[in-house]
């Protein structure tokens, strides 16, 4: 996973903002690169906005969120979704509490699969 570019090397790293939501959210993950303070820089986009959001996981932690749960070093892939739960610190900066994968269904569908999926078969 050493093969992750800086984040000085992703052109569009600026269309992104440290200021995520508080709760659960959901967004796809975009990219993820490494910072310069041993951290492990992730790209994501809020499902239902759109908006953009970068979240910073660190080396002490194992680049997991506070729960421990999803080592962001070795999984996750741009493009998959997840459900994340953040929170601010004292400071004001946006931790990590908990990250899953959504399954596939809770993956954002095409509008015609998602209509077929609600249709009622006629007798």
């Amino acid at each position: 996973m050493d093969e992750l570019p800086s984040y000085k090397d992703l052109p569009y790293r600026s269309e992104y903002t440290f200021d995520c939501p508080e709760g659960m959210w959901r967004a796809r993950l975009d990219a993820k690169a490494w910072g310069k303070q041993q951290n492990l820089i992730m790209y994501f986009s809020e499902i239902e906005t759109g908006k953009k959001y970068c979240i910073s996981v660190f080396k002490p932690s194992y680049y997991k969120p506070e729960d421990g749960r999803f080592p962001f070093r070795v999984q996750g892939q741009p493009g998959q979704c997840f459900e994340l739960e953040t929170a601010r610190t004292r400071t004001s900066r946006t931790k990590l509490l908990s990250a899953k994968i959504l399954p596939e269904e809770g993956q954002p569908a095409s509008p015609g699969a998602q209509t077929a999926d609600t249709l009622t078969p006629v007798s």
